[in-house]
């Protein structure tokens, strides 16, 4: 459930754009293109957050079966979530806008996820 391809994918964005001895770019949306990123990074930690959040509760409330159940189906979505979202943003690839329709797209999947996940406890 962390982070670790996004978040590193970040830092090199990160690192590449010249503000690497500078302190980290603050999110602006109507900023320079490493703000309007840092936007889009702020967006998915929240969105990360809330599913992390989400799996707790929904692990804590499951018999061991469903607990096995829950944790295959969650590392195979992981698995397909940033290849897709690569594949996704792919056109902006060589711009600097990359990062940030990368991260756009891995928000949106994470929070449909968090949904799921959201159903998942009902049903």
């Amino acid at each position: 459930m962390r982070p670790t391809a996004s978040a590193a994918m970040f830092v090199i964005a990160y690192c590449t754009t010249g503000y690497a001895n500078d302190l980290p770019p603050k999110c602006n949306e109507n900023g320079s293109a490493p703000e309007i990123n840092a936007c889009a990074q702020e967006e998915f930690i929240e969105a990360d957050k809330k599913l992390n959040h989400q799996y707790k509760i929904l692990i804590s409330n499951l018999n061991s079966e469903d607990i096995a159940l829950l944790r295959t189906e969650q590392r195979s979505w992981l698995k397909m979530r940033d290849p897709i979202c690569r594949e996704e943003s792919k056109e902006y690839e060589s711009t600097t806008g990359w990062i940030f329709w990368f991260n756009k797209c891995i928000s949106a999947k994470t929070y449909h996820r968090t949904e799921e996940l959201m159903r998942w406890r009902t049903e």
